[in-house]
Parts: structure tokens; C-alpha cells; sequence
């Protein structure tokens, strides 16, 4: 398998009055309470015209990373691409973003079908989920495989500043004939999005406003 190239509207105060926490300047700051529902309001997703850095760890070091937002139409259904760009590096990740919540779709490499769920709203933060389906690689016939899923909250301190996040980690295996496994986890915080995000081959990390 390919290694993966991967990656919630009220206000940031807002969302953290209801979930018992202050801003993310404030010192003193709290994670979601355990059972924090996810409502699509919090916004754990972002604007496409709000454009974020990011700095992304690889092997050959730390880069800053510019992002955009496109909107595509793969297989007949909506998917948006998020695109990260270095220089001449690039890095591709879909999700499709829907009223029902935040899934992900895969890469310009592996994709997965049906796309993987991170955040589906009417839940609550603590739980735990599997997924079946499919690894799509370019050139190689569809493979079975499956992941595991689990949230909690996460206090996550930043260059860029202090955090209340969902934190949620998928462990995705190969069928038993590949042995093949990736792990990654995704850091969403209300009002704005993924801040952080540990994919197969890199880490991207949100930079501060300039």
C-alpha cells in the first residue's frame, strides 16, 4: 500500500462557553467536556475563503505550506480538495463535507470507499467506531480493509496558540493477506477546523496568524 498523503459556524468563545472551556488565547483553557456532542454549528470545519498555513514536517525536514480549498465532483458526488503547496511541493487530501459530518476520502495515491467518517455530527466526543470498505490504489485492484476510530478531547498548545480539541485517531489495516497498517489522527477545533494532522509520511501543524 501506498503510504497515505493525507489530512468543525459560531465562534471559537462561543463553542467553548458551552463546552466548559474559555477561549484558546486564555490561559487556564479546557478541552471538551467527555460526551461533548458534535453539532455541524461549531464549526469544525473552515470557510473555503479562509486561507491557512501550515507548517508540515517530512523527512527532509519542516516547510510552510500554503492551503487552498477546491470543490470537485468525483464519482457524481461533491468532494473538496484540499490543497497544500510549497515551492514546488504538493500535497492533495479530500474529504467530503456534508450536513451529516467530515469524512475522508483519500489522495491523489489511496483513497478509500466509501470514504472513512472522522466527525459525524449528533455524536459524542469518547466514542468509538469501525469502518469497512476498501483501499483504492492507482494500478492495483481494490483491496479490503478497515479502520479503527476513536475521539476524546485534547488541550492541544501550539506556536500559533492554545486549543480545545476533538482529537480523533484512525488505525487502518489491510486484509490479512498485505499485514499492511497506517495509523493517523486528526486535531478539529471549533471555528477552526484541523489544527493539527498525523498522516502516513508527514505532519502538518497550523502556523500562527501573521
Amino acid at each position: 500500500m501506498h503510504r497515505l498523503l493525507l489530512l468543525f459556524g459560531l465562534p471559537l468563545c462561543a463553542i467553548a462557553v458551552v463546552a466548559g472551556c474559555s477561549c484558546a488565547s486564555k490561559a487556564g483553557n479546557q478541552p471538551p467536556k467527555p460526551g461533548f456532542k458534535l453539532e455541524k454549528t461549531a464549526g469544525f470545519w473552515p470557510r473555503p475563503s479562509k486561507a491557512e498555513a501550515f507548517d508540515v514536517e517530512l523527512g527532509s525536514g519542516t516547510l510552510p505550506f500554503a492551503s487552498e480549498q477546491q470543490r470537485l465532483t468525483e464519482r457524481g458526488k461533491p468532494v473538496i480538495l484540499l490543497r497544500l503547496s510549497a515551492q514546488n511541493e504538493f500535497l492533495n487530501e479530500k474529504f467530503v463535507v456534508n450536513d451529516a459530518g467530515i469524512y475522508f476520502v483519500g489522495t491523489d495515491i489511496d483513497q478509500f470507499s466509501p470514504p472513512i467518517p472522522l466527525v459525524e455530527y449528533g455524536n459524542r466526543v469518547g466514542g468509538k467506531w469501525t469502518w469497512h470498505g476498501f483501499n483504492e490504489t492507482k494500478g492495483v485492484p481494490p483491496i479490503p480493509a478497515t479502520a479503527e476510530i476513536s475521539s476524546e478531547e485534547e488541550l492541544l498548545r501550539l506556536p500559533s496558540g492554545t486549543y480545545s480539541t476533538v482529537k480523533v485517531a484512525v488505525a487502518i489495516s489491510l486484509d490479512s493477506r498485505t499485514g499492511a497498517a497506517d495509523e493517523m489522527a486528526f486535531w478539529f477545533s471549533p471555528g477552526s477546523g484541523i489544527v493539527r494532522a498525523k498522516l502516513p509520511g508527514y505532519t502538518r501543524t497550523i502556523r500562527p496568524a501573521k
